[in-house]
Parts: structure tokens; sequence; C-alpha cells
């Protein structure tokens, strides 16, 4: 039996060396960098069919939707854009059984032609139906600036669903800087941190007498957690936009003594950080979720979390969670991302630079929607000091509690993101519209009303009226940590800086 499984295995072996040596384009990635992962057969025979091209040949194939959309094959993408024309790249999913796989799968028909390059291509997405192939109305082109510009180093293809779209995603996507540029300007990096099969054997259930008994870990749990040398791990379905806390508790919690081969973890773990959900399909309510999450939490790798959140100001981070949890960029996000909002992803969007004032704006709502228990309550000193103009009693958590209060001020943010979007009414009602809303069905009304507002005062007046707080400026110096954790393997490593002190709360 051994044996037999290690002939097996022999197999792939020593077909993996055959494509490395034959085809070039197999693991080529953004950049040119070199891409890992296993191999995928059908960008075999895809490579295979240019090189047998003669000087005018012809390419028709069916191939799974990877093809336009996945980052592992990028090399293969960027050899038919630069080597053939790419006449048509039509893509649909698999509800109506057109092939005996899974309904969910999506494949896509290929048409391609030498020489090269692809000036445009007509695109199609979401067919279910092969007579669908001949309602042209459905039927998008795309030019090679506007796939350089919305599929970045990975050209990628967006997958909108009709030509109106398509207008609104060129309006968005061109002339504007991607997210991953952004984040560097200020100093965020994004990882993931802790993995939750290979890494299991650190956890420590939080059924044992470390649960808390309430229904929401309270920052009083964590503390205890804390004094016994724990961190609470987080995974995406136990945060949400604004909120490190939901319904769903988290379920382990890692001791630092297993962490000895994880410095940068249990460094980052000091500070305020962003985070935003991994898995989160482009069918759900909403798409992007990002939040502040406070210090003394490690996140499974379900989140992507800030690795070195020492080295920007707590400010750019506050900015960054309001722009991502704005229905214009998780509308961006939909149009790239369908289970998993990978970092490739989220790098390439467009983000659109703010004025000072947007940015101030931002970063004060952001916090006032984040600081949600007083675990917060440093964050907040550092921010604002003793300023407190909220309509709740001072220093009381949430800063603001009602749901309709929350909206109000998520619609003012949402309107600041369209607005520097270039956004006309039609266009932003149109994003709205492809959201179900249905935690909060007043959003669409409250959001175009904002908008408008903004439209009729100006910028600088709007976010002046929609800010208690805009006479104090950002904080902008880099951020300093916040908690104390006493294990030894963390003093060893001299990871913690002197004078740190315990959460003020």
């Amino acid at each position: 039996m051994a044996k037999t499984w290690r002939d097996y295995q022999a197999v792939f072996t020593r077909g993996n060396r055959l494509v490395d040596r034959l085809y070039l384009h197999q693991k080529v990635g953004g950049g040119g960098a070199a891409l890992g992962g296993k191999l995928d057969l059908y960008r075999v025979f895809a490579e295979r069919m240019v090189g047998l091209l003669c000087g005018d040949g012809a390419i028709g194939m069916v191939v799974p939707s990877a093809f336009h959309a996945n980052e592992g094959a990028t090399g293969i993408r960027k050899l038919f854009l630069q080597h053939t024309r790419i006449e048509r790249c039509l893509s649909f999913e698999n509800r109506k059984g057109l092939f005996d796989i899974h309904a969910r799968y999506k494949f896509a028909l290929i048409v391609a032609r030498r020489p090269g390059p692809t000036h445009d291509m007509l695109c199609g997405f979401y067919l279910t139906d092969f007579r669908q192939l001949e309602e042209q109305s459905r039927w998008m082109q795309y030019d090679r600036a506007f796939i350089a510009a919305s599929g970045g180093a990975y050209a990628t293809l967006l997958e909108l669903r009709e030509p109106a779209d398509l207008a609104l995603a060129r309006r968005m996507f061109l002339g504007q800087r991607g997210l991953g540029d952004r984040m560097r300007d200020v100093g965020i990096v994004f990882s993931r941190e802790i993995h939750m099969s290979d890494d299991a054997g650190r956890f420590t259930s939080l059924r044992q007498p470390l649960r808390p008994n309430t229904q929401l870990i309270s920052p009083d749990t964590v503390r205890e957690i804390r004094k016994g040398d724990y961190l609470v791990l987080h995974e995406g379905k136990t945060i949400h936009q604004f909120s490190d806390r939901r319904t769903i508790l988290p379920r382990y919690a890692i001791s630092l003594a297993k962490l000895a081969d994880k410095p940068t973890s249990i460094e980052s773990t000091l500070y305020y950080r962003a985070a935003c959900r991994e898995i989160a399909r482009s069918t759900d309510e909403r798409t992007a979720i990002a939040a502040i999450l406070p210090p003394g939490v490690l996140c499974g790798h379900t989140i992507s979390v800030e690795r070195r959140p020492a080295r920007r100001p707590n400010a750019a981070a506050l900015s960054l969670v309001g722009i991502m949890n704005s229905f214009a960029f998780d509308w961006l996000l939909r149009q790239k991302a369908a289970i998993h909002v990978s970092l490739y992803i989220l790098s390439e969007l467009p983000v659109p630079d703010f004025a000072p004032s947007s940015d101030r704006f931002l970063a004060h709502a952001s916090l006032r929607l984040s600081c949600n228990h007083r675990g917060f309550m440093p964050l907040w000193r550092e921010q604002l000091a003793d300023a407190w103009l909220e309509s709740s009693p001072v220093h009381s958590w949430p800063v603001i509690a009602a749901e309709a209060d929350r909206w109000g001020l998520r619609a003012a943010m949402d309107a600041v993101v369209a607005h520097a979007y270039r956004l006309n009414h039609a266009q932003y009602e149109r994003i709205l519209a492809a959201f179900s809303h249905k935690s909060f069905r007043e959003a669409p009304a409250l959001c175009l009303a904002a908008f408008d507002e903004l439209a009729c005062k100006g910028l600088a007046r709007f976010c002046r009226d929609h800010d208690p707080y805009c006479d104090i400026p950002l904080v902008t110096s880099q951020a300093l940590p916040v908690i104390r954790l006493p294990n030894a393997v963390v003093r060893q490593r001299s990871l913690l800086p002197a004078g740190t002190g315990p959460v003020r709360a």
C-alpha cells in the first residue's frame, strides 16, 4: 500500500517537473514575481494552444472562470493578452446544469486569434444559458486601458453584469491609485496571523473556565484572560463593520507560552489594529467588513489584520476602516471577490485621494462608531483627549448606541466617500441598489439624502456639520503600545518598550 501511494505521488512529481521545463507562464504572478501553489492543468493546455498556433490561427476553448479572475492564472492571462487578440470572454454560471459539474461552478468561453496583442474584447458575465450568446445587449467592450486600471498587476477582468456597470466602473477605476499604494504610504501592512488548522495545537477552548458567562466577551474578561497570559482569538464571524463584538463568541484563546515562535504576532497585539474579514461572499449583505480591534487579541486566518501597527498612526487605520466599510468601496470589491477577500484583490481596488477635511471626518467618525466598549478608551483619549460632545453621558459605551444614530453618521461617511469617487446622484443610487440593506432598510434613503446635502453645502461645511470634533486635529504620530503582556517569553524577546502600561479603562 505504501509503495502504491508513493508511485501515485511520483506521477504528479514527474508531471510538475516536466511542466516546469517546458512551460514558462504557469507560475508568473503580478509584477513578474513567481507564484507558488499547485499545478492547474487547464493553464498548461491554454499555454500549449498559444504555442501551437500559426501566424493567423484561432483558439476556441472552454476553461474555468479562474482564467479571467484568479491570481494563479496571471501568467496565462498576460500571455493571451500580449500574444493573441482575445475577441470574446463569455463567462457562465452552471445553475442550469449546462455541464455535469456543480451548479455553482463558473466557466468561460474564450475566443482568441493570432497575432496579438489584445486592444479590446467583448465580455459577458453571469450568463446561464447558451442562448444568451445572441443577446449582445449584455456584452461589454473592455479595452486595454480599462483592463490595466481595473486588473492591476494581475490583469484580472471585472465580472460586471451590464454596460451601465461598466460605465460606473470606468469612472471609479480610471485615474485612481490602488488601496495597496495608499496603505504603503501610511505604513499599514495586512496579512494573516494564526491558521485555524495548522496552529490548532496552540488553542485553548473558551469552553473551559476561561469562557465568559455573558453573551459577549467583555473587556473585563479579556483582561482576566491576559492575566493568565492568554490572548483571545478572533475569527471572521466574530467581527462586523465598526465592531469587534458580535453575538457569536470567540471560541479560543492562545497562551503566550505557545507563541514563542511568533514574536511579531505578540508585539502586534499591544496596539489597536485594523482588520478585514477574509471570507465574505459577494452575495452576502456586505462583502467588505472592516473593524478596529482592541489590544490583546489575535486573529485567525479568516481575518486579514495589521501586522506592523507601530509603524503608522492610529488615525490612518481609523480612516481606512471608514473607507472600506463604505458602499462605494464594497461595490468595487464585489466585482472581484467571489468567496475570499484576498489581499491581492484588496490591494488593486481604487481609492481616491481625500481632502484633509474628509480624512479628519472619516477618522473621527470611525472612532465614534468603533468605541463600543471601554477597551477603546485609550484610543479615544489619544485622538480626542477629554473632549466629549456626544448626547450620551461622558465616557459611556458604546459612544453611539442607537442603530438609527449610527446609520445617520455612517450615511454621512458614505456620502463623503462617494463624493471622493466622483459619483453623481444616479451612479451612487445604482451602487446602493446593488445591496439588500436587510439589516437596516432606511440606509439607502439616508445615504442619498446625505449625498445631496453634501452637494448643496460643499465638502468642508458638510464635514464640519457632521463632526462635532472637527476643530481637533488628527494625531498623526506613530501609534504607541497600550497594554502590558507579562509573560517571560515576551520580555526575553524585548518586545515591550520601556514604560508600557496596562489598558487605561
